[in-house]
């Protein structure tokens, strides 16, 4: 079995054993497979599953700051130690490989493989601060690994000089290619100076590149040799120096130019622009995510206008697409369907759901209000036929009794009183109790004032006895009549003990007389004709239904009386006068309806009228987002204007006179909408912008103000100018530079990281500002934004025309 190496994406060296004859490429494909899988979850942290980060004490916060200072102080030293590491095992390898040359094979490979284990254990221990601080920990690590590779050239060189090698090559490996010693004066000895200066750079770059990293020893000694020899002296100018030439040759050099090409369309907003970028929402693109950001910068706004158009891969108009999908997800939601059809058929749903909830609420409070009028109606005759039926048995008791004291006297022989006889008839008697009713003739014997017939000539005795009978059966009679109506009346009494009475319609006539007297409204015709009017029709309603009110005509002239009154009275007039017409009627007669309603018992009229307010507001939102859905569809400046407040008149027609502000109508329902309106806009300004910046980035692209004088487009803002001069500044880069910037401004992400994508050349600089104490502050870097956030730009060489490297 073989043991072969490969880089991982963690940038350690990894070994696997495998077969003695496997390809090269076979051990990546082997490799790349390993890296890819991903160790199974476990039953105690399941995938996917979210929990809720526990409630940290003032005090665990406090710890938590001081270790994140902690972590930014240490990391550049740990990036410094890494880089140093670097040097010392790539140096290790090397020795190992040495060793295997002169045929130690075993002891060679052992050394080559604790090399790795040891660079891999660097790299875990570093990997954290990596991580949390990258900048830091990277500055760090490039100056180790500068520092650690600097002399090269002179200790190689010395051994060299010292075995007696030829002083041109000794001096060119000390200069890494740059100096030989030598003066050309003809062509012989210029090639003799450039081959010797070939040697020494490829020495130098291949040793310094591979103590970096090994695998890139090939690479550094290509760019050692081309440098000095070759492109150094021809293109010095427009590279200025190895960092350029390092970039064609390792395939950075679009790369860098794209990311040049930004930066400059930022210029002084580059800091505010990368961490706006570095911050940016998902599901944006970059000039998006930097308009909403505040950030002016006109250019950066043209160039991605000119990477979506540039897109081959329709990218940029499915994201487009996807975020107008969202958009018109969320309005629909809100107007309950798709198109108005939908959005009718569930407005009209809603209602009766509506109306199944308070019509039973509402049925309830009015029959509440009618029950005492209803109740009254209904005992009052009864209490009226018991009273009378009480007083006809008084009346019959007191007749019988009378009998019976006439006869029981007429049978003990007595004498008769005067006053036996009727009125009309005072010599008969009257017939007796149970006769035929025509008074009977007195015989002389018996007449007033003369002696009494004997007992036994008479029935006398019988009928006294059927007399009591009868004045007991009345008096019966009377007494249950009584308790009858007692009972009656008591029902009745305790309506009101129960909250009931009688509907009083008073309240609401006095409120409408005080309002025709009002002076204040005498100018006021319309109003006080229809008031007149309803006045009538409240009157009538309780003359038609036998003097008394009833609730439900109350709860229809509310409802739908006023606008057929005002129909029948001022019929031609507009909507909208109409609409303001009747609010005014309404709110002079509302409250003394609802109140009389209430009082009569209809304790629930209140929490009805709530209910159905609260639902019919929520089907008016509803109809107001299915408006707004159509414009959104077919008029987004109409959308906007309506969301925004600046369409009075539709928002007053869905939801009432006087009730025109959207955003105290739609309540928290019209957040959503502001976003959506807030998302339009944005895309609005950014094409503004990027009219405005087209300009700007001819100039940064390499365009002279020549040839910008004779493109017109350049100085509009429409959007069929702006695509001329697109199609224009399109041609001005190459195709490498247009894919990089093309998936650059995808997203604010994409487009942080293309920004520090710095020129080789740069490093010097990077080294040079954080050499720099007042320059670098480990305390100033924003971890997510991935960039240093000096307010000045330290990193961009000074007074360097960009220009100069244009391809």
């Amino acid at each position: 079995m073989a043991r072969y190496r490969v880089k991982g994406p963690d940038g350690a060296i990894h070994v696997f054993e495998g077969p003695d004859d496997a390809t090269p490429e076979q051990v990546t494909a082997f490799a790349q497979k390993q890296f890819s899988q991903k160790p199974e979850p476990t039953a105690a942290a399941p995938v996917n599953q979210k929990e809720e980060a526990p409630q940290k004490s003032p005090s665990e916060m406090r710890q938590e700051m001081i270790a994140q200072e902690k972590g930014q102080f240490i990391a550049p030293f740990k990036g410094l130690s890494s880089g140093v590491g670097n040097i010392m095992f790539g140096a290790q390898e090397y020795l190992g490989k040495g060793a295997q040359l002169v045929g130690a094979q075993e002891t060679g490979q052992a050394i080559i493989d604790d090399s790795a284990r040891r660079r891999a254990q660097a790299q875990a221990e570093v990997a954290p601060y990596k991580d949390q601080f990258p900048k830091a920990t990277g500055a760090g690590e490039i100056v180790g690994e500068v520092l650690a590779t600097g002399p090269v050239g002179a200790v190689v060189a010395a051994p060299l000089k010292m075995a007696g090698v030829a002083k041109p090559i000794v001096e060119a490996i000390s200069s890494a290619g740059f100096k030989t010693g030598l003066t050309p004066t003809s062509i012989s000895t210029r090639a003799i100076d450039l081959g010797v200066r070939g040697t020494g750079g490829a020495v130098t770059g291949g040793i310094s590149a591979g103590l970096i990293n090994p695998d890139d020893a090939s690479t550094g000694a290509k760019i050692g040799a081309i440098v000095p020899t070759v492109v150094a002296p021809v293109l010095k100018q427009f590279a200025k120096g190895l960092g350029f030439t390092k970039d064609v040759i390792t395939g950075r050099a679009a790369e860098v130019r794209a990311a040049e090409i930004v930066r400059e369309t930022l210029k002084d907003q580059l800091v505010p622009a990368a961490e706006a970028l570095a911050r940016a929402r998902p599901g944006i693109t970059a000039i998006q995510a930097l308009q909403e950001a505040g950030i002016n910068a006109d250019p950066f706004m043209a160039l991605g206008k000119l990477a979506e158009k540039m897109d081959t891969k329709s990218a940029y108009r499915l994201l487009m697409e996807s975020q107008e999908l969202g958009q018109l997800n969320q309005l629909n939601t809100m107007a309950g369907g798709r198109t108005q059809t939908e959005i009718s058929e569930s407005l009209r749903a809603n209602k009766n759901a509506l109306n199944e909830v308070t019509t039973p609420m509402r049925e309830t409070a009015l029959q509440a209000s009618n029950q005492a009028d209803q109740t009254i109606s209904r005992l009052a005759p009864l209490i009226a036929q018991k009273e009378a039926s009480m007083v006809s048995a008084l009346q019959g008791q007191g007749q019988a009794a009378t009998n019976v004291a006439q006869q029981t006297n007429i049978a003990r022989g007595g004498v008769l009183p005067a006053t036996m006889g009727t009125p009309n008839y005072p010599n008969q008697f009257p017939s007796p109790i149970g006769g035929t009713g025509i008074p009977q003739p007195m015989a002389v014997a018996t007449q007033a004032g003369l002696p009494r017939i004997s007992p036994s000539a008479t029935l006398n005795a019988e009928r006294a006895a059927e007399s009591g009978v009868v004045a007991d059966t009345m008096a019966a009679i009377k007494t249950q009549r009584q308790a009858e109506r007692d009972f009656l009346q008591r029902q009745m009494g305790s309506l009101e003990a129960y909250g009931l009475k009688p509907l009083d319609i008073n309240p609401i006539l006095n409120t409408i007389d005080s309002k025709l007297a009002d002076p204040n409204l005498y100018g006021q015709t319309q109003l006080l004709n229809v008031l007149r009017g309803l006045r009538d029709d409240f009157t009538g309603a309780v003359t038609a239904n036998g003097g008394v009110a009833d609730a439900r005509a109350l709860y229809s002239m509310r409802k739908a009386g006023i606008s057929q009154r005002i129909d029948e009275m001022y019929g031609s007039l507009d909507p909208s006068a109409k609409q303001k017409l009747t609010a005014d009627v309404l709110a002079s007669i509302k409250k003394p309806i609802d109140e009389a309603i209430t009082a009569a018992g209809g304790t629930g009229w209140n929490r009805y009228l709530q209910t159905f307010e609260t639902g019919m507001q929520k089907l008016d939102q509803q109809r107001l987002a299915g408006i707004a859905l159509d414009r959104f569809k077919g008029d987004k400046e109409g959308f906007i204007k309506l969301v925004r407040g600046d369409d009075k008149d539709a928002v007053e027609k869905i939801f009432g006179y006087g009730s025109d502000n959207i955003f105290k109508e739609m309540g928290r329902k019209s957040g959503p909408l502001e976003d959506i309106a807030s998302q339009l806009e944005r895309d609005i300004k950014v094409g503004e912008q990027a009219a405005a910046g087209a300009g700007g980035l001819a100039r940064i692209m390499g365009m002279s103000e020549k040839e910008i004088g004779r493109i017109p487009a350049f100085f509009s803002v429409t959007a069929t100018t702006i695509n001329k001069a697109l199609d224009v500044l399109e041609g001005k880069v190459s195709n490498e530079v247009k894919q990089i910037i093309v998936d650059g401004m995808k997203n604010g992400w994409n487009a942080a990281e293309l920004i520090q994508k710095l020129p080789s050349r740069d490093r010097s600089v990077v080294l040079r500002t954080l050499m720099k104490s007042e320059q670098w502050n480990p305390a100033a870097v924003t971890v997510p934004a991935q960039f240093f956030v000096s307010r000045k730009n330290n990193l961009a060489p000074e007074q360097e025309n960009r220009n100069n490297l244009r391809q």
